[in-house]
């Protein structure tokens, strides 16, 4: 017999699946500066840098635009 499980209570699941991990990771204290060193790596290196290329996409002169979408939609080279 196949037991089907609900949406919701398969959601519960995995909730409580995350919470366990996260439990986990609190009691070691090696997991949880190996978890803290990768998460502050992918902000420094990934998300800081992406979020200050799409800061300056919207800065081409003084001010916030959108010119620069603009021309890239307009030319068939860039698209």
């Amino acid at each position: 017999m196949v037991s089907r499980i609900s949406s919701r209570a398969q959601g519960s699941l995995a909730a409580g699946r995350a919470l366990g991990r996260l439990k986990r990771v609190a009691r070691d204290p090696v997991l949880a500066v190996v978890a803290l060193l990768t998460l502050g790596s992918l902000i420094v290196f990934v998300l800081y840098p992406l979020a200050s290329v799409v800061d300056q996409s919207f800065r081409p002169g003084e001010g916030y635009s959108t010119s620069v979408y603009g021309e890239v939609l307009k030319s068939a080279y860039l698209r």
